[in-house]
């Protein structure tokens, strides 16, 4: 049972938190208002990594990001890398995830469009904590991916699909991941594979098949099918402890505002039991919710012969 509050982890250190942030300044500023709404957020020590402008027109917006980073406070310790060059977001995140997680062993992630609630840190040390060297999940997260559209009695399961909006994980499953994809081909290949690939979410093959055609650049779908390589999972709590704010227009990756992926912040404790349970219903449900449109299968079939 989570302690609200607490100090917790190894040494009784909370762990250290990033923010990847670019161009948004209203929304970064909302993030770090509900971060440091945690008990926690005084005692973690927290790295900021701001990309470059892609092109003079993002000057302006992105100096505002970085005006804003300079006066953070709220934090054990504040450290700031701003890019000389645009590195887009797989880049920053991959390299920024490597440079904190070989000092401190763990991270908290989160990118600059994150709510989170008054009690986030809390839950994600203590999953960190509890799950330490646990040989199925490699990763943690805030966001519950809908589930509390389910009647479930879990307070926490396992899915295979990774999470981006803020998740955990640990130093010795994040160095295990083969960002060039090299066991792709034998994988597309082969159709039982590929089949269950897709309890990750039905989207998630196409992603992956964009990222080898380099038609886009996604560290996510790669960090999914690091876990399903290695039969492993990210914990989810069944009521979201983050709220995305970011699928408003004003991203890379919602150019129009979607209310899908919409969530509550939860408030209050959740047990964690040693040995979470696979739940069949909740794989068929990220699988299916997580499914492409009809016309987006019928695109996908004909340019890349994948649904």
């Amino acid at each position: 049972m989570i302690n609200l509050g607490a100090p917790i982890s190894p040494n009784n250190l909370p762990a250290p938190i990033i923010i990847f942030c670019y161009n948004r300044a209203n929304h970064l500023q909302q993030t770090l208002e509900a971060l440091k709404n945690n008990a926690l957020a005084e005692e973690s020590d927290l790295y900021i990594f701001s990309d470059a402008p892609k092109g003079v027109e993002e000057q302006e917006n992105v100096n505002k990001v970085r005006q804003l980073v300079q006066n953070i406070s709220g934090f054990k310790t504040i450290n700031i890398s701003l890019a000389k060059k645009n590195k887009g977001l797989a880049s920053s995140i991959i390299d920024g995830v490597n440079s904190v997680i070989n000092i401190h062993k763990r991270v908290i992630v989160l990118e600059d469009d994150i709510l989170v609630s008054n009690d986030f840190l809390s839950f994600m040390n203590d999953a960190l904590d509890t799950y330490i060297g646990h040989e199925k999940i490699y990763s943690v997260s805030g966001y519950s991916f809908k589930l509390e559209d389910l009647q479930i009695n879990e307070e926490v399961s396992l899915v295979k699909r990774a999470s981006s909006w803020g998740w955990a994980t640990w130093k010795e499953k994040w160095d295990k991941v083969d960002w060039d994809v090299k066991e792709f081909e034998s994988f597309i290949n082969n159709k039982e594979r590929v089949e269950a690939f897709k309890d990750a979410g039905e989207d998630q093959l196409p992603m992956l098949v964009k990222q080898r055609k380099g038609e886009i650049d996604s560290w996510a779908v790669r960090w999914t099918f690091h876990h399903y390589l290695n039969n492993a999972y990210c914990l989810i709590p069944r009521f979201s402890k983050i709220e995305n704010i970011g699928a408003d227009g004003s991203g890379t990756n919602f150019k129009h505002k979607v209310s899908k992926y919409d969530t509550t912040l939860h408030i209050g404790s959740i047990n964690l039991p040693q040995n979470p349970e696979v739940n069949p219903k909740i794989t068929s449900f990220i699988r299916n919710y997580y499914k492409p449109s009809l016309i987006r299968q019928i695109i996908n079939y004909y340019r890349y012969g994948t649904w």
